[in-house]
């Protein structure tokens, strides 16, 4: 077992994708480690992870990120799992940095081109995320949205909730995964800027569609109280 998984999925992006799996190596030099890539495009990703000496892997229908990345956390064990995205670059020190906040879950603050951070909501004093704007779900949808630009989590805590919620296909499914872990008193930390986004290209019209089926399924699984920064926690569907 090594010490740390890493894991990509790539989605017509292998010019940002190799940026990304470069750093991630560069920061996990100093431990056992695996990095798989989830090519779920057509342009070649596949090829850049297997070049760069990666687990590559292609899937032949894009059923979203959930599914691909519990596979992949499946097959290979580690200590710890790291997400990340294929368009963005870690800073250097930026995995020593997360280790060393005591959290089995750890999220990282992602700059932005435009001078903004994904994740500066930030956490109540129960780890839960707080959700700025309260009334309007796309808007808070792009407040969570940085969760898991790229998260450390404890590979306890994974099996724990088995992976990710698959019936989520882009969104809402690393805000969900969080919110569990706090429903049961485990917290997520979020550690402070550690990587920089490298932007990518707008989503589809396919891809917009899932989404509004994510936001759809997030708000029926989770009801809330709100409140003017963050929320309570009312119920949890099965």
């Amino acid at each position: 077992m090594v010490d740390t998984l890493g894991i990509v999925v790539s989605y017509n992006r292998k010019e940002l994708l190799e940026k990304a799996i470069v750093s991630v190596q560069s920061e996990l030099a100093g431990c056992t480690s695996e990095i798989v890539c989830i090519d779920n495009g057509e342009d070649g990703g596949y090829d850049v992870a297997k070049k760069l000496g990666c687990s590559g892997y292609v899937v032949s229908e894009n059923n979203g990120l959930p599914m691909v990345t519990n596979w992949a956390a499946r097959s290979f064990k580690s200590q710890h799992i790291l997400l990340f995205h294929d368009d963005i670059v870690l800073r250097n020190g930026a995995l020593e940095h997360m280790k060393s906040i005591p959290s089995p879950i750890v999220c990282g603050q992602v700059l932005q081109p435009d001078g903004h951070y994904w994740g500066e909501m930030g956490f109540d004093d129960n780890g839960i995320p707080k959700m700025f704007i309260r009334d309007k779900p796309a808007a808070a949808k792009a407040a969570m949205a940085g969760l898991f630009f790229v998260a450390l989590i404890e590979r306890w805590v994974w099996e724990l909730f088995n992976g990710l919620d698959e019936r989520m296909a882009l969104d809402y499914f690393q805000f969900d995964f969080c919110l569990r872990a706090a429903y049961v008193g485990i917290p997520t930390a979020l550690s402070a800027y550690i990587a920089d986004h490298t932007g990518g290209p707008p989503r589809s019209v396919r891809e917009k569609a899932m989404s509004q089926k994510d936001i759809e399924l997030f708000f029926e699984k989770w009801q809330y109280i709100r409140r003017k920064d963050s929320f309570t926690i009312n119920r949890m569907a099965n």
